[in-house]
């Protein structure tokens, strides 16, 4: 394993939920997960709305994990891992 920190992807719907008072327990996930990859430095975003350019920025970006809620959780895209922050790992 590398030591090289990963760096991570978060889709924009994902900022959203960050601030949308009606989702619950997804509105605190969102922001944890948000200010972890402020701290550390490892997050990347884009103002891109569409799945193609998302995982396209992602990948030029060097990301290995893009967060998303409308992606596939697990699936991979051209070495791109997306997770979902709201489904429990497995």
């Amino acid at each position: 394993m590398s030591d090289k920190v990963q760096r991570q992807f978060v889709d924009t719907n994902i900022l959203v939920y960050a601030y949308d008072r009606t989702v619950g327990h997804k509105r605190d996930h969102a922001r944890a997960l948000i200010a972890e990859l402020w701290e550390s430095g490892n997050g990347c975003i884009s103002i891109a709305f569409w799945d193609a350019m998302i995982i396209q920025s992602a990948t030029k970006l060097g990301c290995a994990i893009l967060w998303s809620k409308d992606l596939n959780s697990g699936q991979v895209y051209e070495g791109v891992r997306v997770l979902d922050p709201f489904v429990a790992a497995s």
